[in-house]
């Protein structure tokens, strides 16, 4: 599981400085509060009922989505 977590952390570190080096920073910042407040919502009650595997698919879930909404925004501005 944490060879997963690390692969779509990677990914959005990757996506964050595309995105810093088109000038969107601020999308950054919005996709890494998105990811963030998914797992902070999540980890508690993924912990209480699955252990240390429920705790390792929240960090899973919140870097996938700060990775999907980086890369999102980086196609969309790149494409300009």
């Amino acid at each position: 599981m944490s060879v997963v977590y690390a692969l779509a952390d990677h990914c959005a570190i990757v996506m964050s400085a595309g995105l810093t080096a088109l000038r969107r920073s601020s999308w950054t910042l919005g996709s890494a509060v998105l990811g963030n407040g998914v797992l902070a919502a999540v980890a508690g009650p993924a912990a209480q009922a699955w252990g240390l595997n429920g705790l390792w698919l929240a960090l899973i879930a919140g870097s996938l989505i700060a990775a999907t909404t980086q890369t999102a925004g980086f196609l969309r501005f790149s494409a300009r």
